[in-house]
């Protein structure tokens, strides 16, 4: 892919997403490009994770809508444990005004579904910086590129 290159240091991905396939190919993509990736199925799994083993986790990706604790629940969790924790929310469409309110509150960035892996990457590699909402017209969607 051009524009995007593998880390130095091999970073933890903690992947929190219900829907299995998704949540299969993310993390072979992400594991392709360099990353350690921990994937869960849902928030609780993911909050016991960040409980067990917050201190190895660089970068959380959580849907917004995972069963039994909410990615905003999980991004609360990981920003108590570590403040300095990359989140990335994954969504469905969300406005402007509600991407500024999560950028106040410590989300990294917002990837609405379905939306394409380099947008991930760039999340995950050079940051946003603020809650950004990227949308699968920047680029090619996730599911034909995966």
């Amino acid at each position: 892919m051009p524009g995007v290159h593998a880390m130095s240091k091999r970073e933890t991905v903690l992947l929190a997403e219900a829907d299995a396939v998704l949540r299969e190919r993310l993390a072979a993509a992400l594991t392709a490009h360099g990353y350690h990736v921990i994937s869960v199925q849902n928030g609780e799994e993911a909050i016991l994770l960040l409980d067990r083993s917050a201190g190895e986790v660089d970068i959380v990706y959580a849907d917004a809508d995972l069963p039994r604790r909410s990615g905003l629940d999980v991004f609360l969790k990981a920003k108590s444990m570590r403040p300095g924790v990359r989140f990335v929310l994954g969504s469905g469409p969300v406005g402007e005004r509600t991407c500024e309110s999560l950028a106040r509150i410590g989300v990294y960035a917002v990837l609405q579904k379905p939306f394409a892996l380099e947008a991930l990457l760039h999340c995950l590699k050079d940051g946003v910086g603020n809650a950004r909402s990227f949308n699968k017209d920047a680029t090619t969607a996730i599911a034909e590129e995966v």
